[in-house]
């Protein structure tokens, strides 16, 4: 009797060796490829909304000693999910003539560094709250909000600052990493007293 005995693997041995071999590739190929796409989707932040804000202000002189800021502002859904938006705020803040306590806060230094808002009167304000019946835009989804603000004839330049806040959905919080504070703003200075119809001032912001 021989010492050992040499294996021997017949033609249907080998098939089943190179197909588990070819099952395994699959398999190793699909989990890169869901490794690679989940490493896409989170680095690049798919999975959250994006917003295109636009204003579009325009002025007429109304009445005696008041004009008429005209604020069309447009929200589009530019991302790949949907867009919830529960509240929203715009504020109309005289720039020129400056505010005398602006005046005395810049000869005096006293102005804090992040309050940007600090002694610029508020000429106009306007608030949205949609509450439990959220405005959602859908991917490819635009919505319009038109405002008309009556603020003082002798306001000559104004700064129209819109800001909206992001609103999660439910689920998978766990596998989001969601920052703390999130939203849309647009900033838009507009000067009141250059001849009607041709102080239009058009603004656009991406984030």
């Amino acid at each position: 009797m021989p010492l050992c005995e040499v294996a021997t693997m017949s033609l249907t041995d080998y098939q089943s060796l190179f197909s588990m071999l070819a099952s395994a590739g699959t398999t190793l190929a699909l989990i890169i490829g869901g490794w690679w796409s989940w490493r896409l989707f989170v680095r690049k932040r798919i999975s959250y909304p994006r917003a295109r804000i636009e204003h579009a202000v325009s002025h007429k002189k109304a009445f005696y000693q008041k004009t008429m800021l005209i604020v069309d502002i447009s929200i589009a859904n530019v991302s790949e999910v949907l867009l919830t938006l529960r509240s929203g705020k715009t504020y109309v803040r005289q720039l020129l003539p400056i505010p005398e306590d602006v005046v005395h806060a810049v000869q005096a230094s006293s102005i804090p560094a992040k309050d940007q808002a600090h002694g610029w009167n508020l000429v106009a304000f306007q608030p949205e709250d949609w509450g439990d019946e959220p405005l959602l835009l859908e991917p490819g989804e635009a919505e319009h909000l038109f405002y008309t603000f009556f603020i003082d004839a002798n306001v000559q330049t104004v700064a129209i600052y819109s800001y909206f806040p992001y609103v999660e959905q439910s689920g998978l919080r766990w596998f989001k990493r969601q920052p703390k504070q999130l939203g849309w703003s647009l900033t838009t200075v507009h000067d009141c007293h250059a001849p009607d119809n041709t102080a239009k001032d058009r603004h656009v912001q991406t984030a």
